[in-house]
């Protein structure tokens, strides 16, 4: 049986918590990152699949988000918005979540 490398993953969600992407760090330094095109149904498999693997080719995590998408999004609980904020750009949204999991992975990666 192949064994799989530990990777930390992270679901990107909106306003009603339901997930639209998925942000993937197989180590402390390659991210991949998968957004959902709105005509399309979420699976979380697919999107963890797909973020993995952008993670493993080691491109820029944001070139596959979209440039004129926006969202009114769920940003966490400690976080000082609100969900009925005005919407931000998705890659705005994907920046500052990439930097959360960033932090996570600082203690999921031990050396």
């Amino acid at each position: 049986m192949v064994q799989q490398k530990p990777m930390l993953v992270h679901y990107l969600r909106d306003t009603y918590r339901q997930p639209f992407g998925c942000i993937v760090m197989i180590d402390k330094e390659n991210v991949g990152v998968s957004v959902c095109n709105p005509k399309d149904r979420f699976v979380k498999k697919f999107a963890r699949d797909i973020a993995a693997g952008r993670a493993l080719v080691k491109k820029n995590y944001l070139s596959s988000v979209p440039n004129n998408r926006t969202i009114v999004g769920y940003y966490g609980d400690d976080d000082d918005r609100t969900w009925f904020q005005d919407a931000i750009p998705v890659k705005q949204y994907v920046e500052e979540a990439v930097e959360y999991v960033k932090k996570r992975a600082e203690k999921y990666f031990k050396d």
